[in-house]
């Protein structure tokens, strides 16, 4: 019946359930619908940012490559001369029109092409040809051509200048093809892309999302701007919100009917001990018999089952509380945990801007931790964990929270200036504790990183603070350094060499420079070391000192072997030509005998060449390699040596040396570490050097001193038994092609003081 209360309490369910299901397909067409376009639009975004930075990348590198050909003399000289116009430039534009997505093209100084390219645009070559008049001497065109292939091709014409000259004697002109440089990151079929030199684009279709973009290229003093713009689809997106339509539709329907079978059963249920209550009032208004038999204690069934849940709502919220504080508070210090710390800086970054207050993070480290807990126990160990704890909270001021991240490491973040972390220094980084009446002293390393000068979140921050506690480790007598400006230009600098290195090695970018081994009596050039050399064309000339280190680090100093060794070994031919009996020297590490690849090489080499090649070839290793050579190693070192290379200990006395592991190992020549060179006027340094001298002669080694620099120097080591050295007193490490400028005799150069 209608007016009951089982239908009613149907229909109210039926109501409720109904806009439920309505708000609930409603709520999730939005977010499917919103989640859609934030895809499409981040997958937009994403797609975009590869596009320009692909764009931009071969457009500047491309310009860059053409504005350093029209600065050599090679160009200007190819147009003046035939024989170099056949014997250079066009085996050079050969090579620069190996690609297909740039073309390189000579013009003469009336814009006819004297060099083409394969694939040229004739369309291209005329718009060259028209915006040549307009060019100044040290200016550029910039244009784009809209190919009838449906490729867009942006065009630049450089004057090639010669100092003879005030006239070009010719054009660069370069082909870009925008399209085939899109067309090689494979992107979504979807993505439209339209290039323009300016920002004038036909309007996009309703249906599509799309973004502009304005970018800047620079090249020398010349600089111009490109817009870009990207669209993708939405169809894909309108078509799922359809299907999803649908698909909600249809299971809407199928709920709702299982849903109306379920009321009927529930309010049946609900409604019984009702319907008995009001058939038992019924029974007594009409005088019939009741059959219903009443519980009197239904109420403290209730009562009851409400303090059970009670009692386990109670019980779990303990449980919760511990297990928040294990979470959040370190067992051993009684300190917040790094979760903790994480969260409570996080959310004083977010409200920094009212604190108006300069805050510093320390990044801090427990030095010789595990030396302690080797000579005292561990008990000792946390006792110094505890009592670093009490010392950074006794002398960190208010507001400040500190964190233990790691066994020996902690981490804290307090609210002051860079004067004032200074004054606290000594306090926080030396102490000492008792133990067993002795005193144990403790020190700690810190590293700091000042908000918002260093960094704006909070990973920066730690980042920068545990870089400025890398750097205290390595500076003895230091053990607090603040990150600043100087850290960062060098931090930045290594990444720029480490993103570079892999490929300056496979591209033998890092290239053998080769100092001279004088025999200091006549003068005469008896051998060169081969010493890697950098030249990057982002960043420069990158000193051995910068790049050598991160080349270990990353355990690549066997790819630096080889790619040296590959030079080394294409110029050899010219060196012993040049200086007949030279030996060439080249440094070696362990890692190049964990593989067959330095033994390959040479023997690839030697099957080219005469056995006499090989036999001038002498491989340097330092003592501490000597020291880790292990039974493959030597076998491998072994079939080196009777191939005819020679073995060198390069810095001899620098590290440690066995004096049977000397004699063991079939060595040919030591090598004087040059900071005894450098001492050995003084009465210790003579000493060192002398010993030194001494071993080789007992063990039949020749001898090389490093390093000389002075006459001085030269005259003594003579006069101790060592006559042969290398040093900037004779020559510095010079390319291939000055090295064999030289003389067979070289005079000493000894520089001014």
């Amino acid at each position: 019946m209608k007016g009951s209360l089982r239908y009613q309490i149907q229909l109210g369910f039926s109501r409720v359930m109904s806009r439920y299901a309505l708000l609930s397909g409603a709520v999730l067409l939005v977010l499917v619908g919103s989640f859609l376009l934030y895809v499409t639009q981040k997958n937009l975004v994403s797609q975009s940012d590869l596009v320009r930075a692909q764009l931009k990348t071969d457009i500047t590198a491309t310009l860059t490559q053409a504005d350093t050909l029209t600065d050599s003399p090679i160009l200007w000289t190819g147009l003046m001369d035939s024989f170099s116009h056949e014997a250079v430039l066009k085996p050079l534009f050969g090579q620069l029109n190996r690609g297909d997505d740039k073309r390189f093209v000579l013009l003469d100084y009336r814009g006819r092409a004297t060099i083409e390219a394969p694939g040229i645009d004739a369309a291209a070559l005329d718009m060259a040809r028209l915006a040549i008049p307009d060019i100044k001497p040290d200016g550029i065109s910039v244009q784009l051509l809209h190919a009838a292939a449906d490729e867009d091709l942006l065009l630049s014409v450089l004057p090639i200048m010669s100092p003879l000259s005030d006239a070009p004697l010719g054009y660069l002109m370069v082909q870009i093809s925008v399209t085939a440089s899109v067309q090689k990151l494979n992107v979504d079929k979807q993505f439209d892309f339209n290039f323009n030199l300016e920002p004038v684009f036909a309007a996009t279709d309703w249906w599509k999302l799309s973004g502009k973009y304005k970018d800047q290229i620079q090249v020398g003093n010349f600089e111009f701007t490109y817009d870009t713009r990207f669209a993708t689809s939405l169809l894909p997106d309108l078509l799922a919100l359809i299907v999803l339509c649908m698909v909600l539709a249809l299971l809407g329907y199928f709920f709702m009917r299982r849903t109306e079978r379920w009321l009927d059963t529930f309010s049946r249920q609900l409604t019984y001990q009702l319907d008995q209550l009001v058939s038992f009032a019924r029974d007594v208004f009409t005088g019939k018999p009741t059959g219903i038999q009443f519980e009197s204690d239904r109420g403290d069934e209730i009562d009851t089952v409400m303090k059970t849940l009670e009692t386990l709502l109670s019980e779990q919220a303990i449980a919760q509380a511990r297990l928040r504080k294990l979470a959040y508070e370190d067992a051993l210090t009684g300190l917040p945990t790094f979760t903790r710390f994480r969260e409570s800086v996080q959310n004083r970054l977010e409200s920094k801007t009212a604190l108006g207050r300069p805050m510093a993070l320390l990044f801090m480290d427990i030095d010789k931790l595990k030396h302690i807990n080797d000579i005292y126990g561990y008990a000792v160990g946390d006792k110094v964990v505890q009592y670093t704890a009490r010392t950074l909270e006794q002398f960190l001021p208010e507001p400040r929270m500190i964190s233990r991240r790691t066994g020996d490491e902690f981490i804290a973040w307090v609210e002051m200036d860079t004067s004032q972390l200074q004054r606290i220094t000594d306090s926080i980084t030396r102490f000492e504790i008792e133990h067993q009446g002795m005193h144990i002293p403790i020190s700690v390393t810190v590293g700091a990183a000042i908000y918002p000068q260093d960094a704006q979140t909070l990973n920066d921050l730690i980042f920068c603070a545990e870089y400025a506690l890398k750097m205290a480790k390595q500076r003895a007598r230091q053990s607090f350094v603040i990150f600043d400006n100087q850290l960062g230009q060098h931090l930045i600098r290594i990444k720029q060499i480490e993103e570079r290195l892999s490929n300056a090695l496979q591209n033998a970018e890092i290239k053998p420079f080769y100092q001279p081994e004088v025999d200091m009596v006549t003068g005469r050039i008896t051998g060169v070391e081969a010493l890697a050399r950098w030249h990057d064309p982002l960043l420069g000339w990158i000193a051995p000192d910068e790049f050598v280190p991160i080349v270990e680090q990353l355990r690549m100093s066997s790819k630096l072997t080889q790619c040296l060794l590959s030079g080394i070994l294409k110029d050899a031919e010219q060196i012993r030509a040049r200086f007949p009996g030279a030996k060439i020297a080249v440094n070696a590490a362990p890692q190049d005998f964990h593989d067959n690849l330095l033994i390959e090489t040479i023997e690839a080499y030697a099957a080219h060449l005469n056995p006499i090649g090989i036999a001038g070839l002498e491989l340097e290793l330092t003592e501490q390699d000597i020291v880790d050579l292990d039974i493959d190693m030597l076998a491998k070192l072994d079939k080196l040596i009777e191939m005819g290379i020679r073995v060198a200990i390069d810095d001899f006395g620098t590290r440690y040396s066995s004096l049977s592991r000397l004699t063991d190992l079939p060595l040919h020549r030591l090598k004087i570490d040059h900071a005894f060179v450098a001492n050995v006027a003084t009465e210790k340094g003579e000493e060192v050097v002398r010993l030194i001298i001494s071993l080789a002669k007992a063990l039949a080694l020749d001898l090389t001193a490093e390093g000389v620099e002075t006459i001085h120097q030269r005259d003594l080591l003579i006069a101790f038994g060592c006559v042969h050295a290398q040093g900037w007193l004779y020559q510095k490490a010079l390319p291939l092609a000055e090295l064999i400028q030289l003389p067979q005799i070289l005079t000493p150069q000894e520089q001014a003081a």
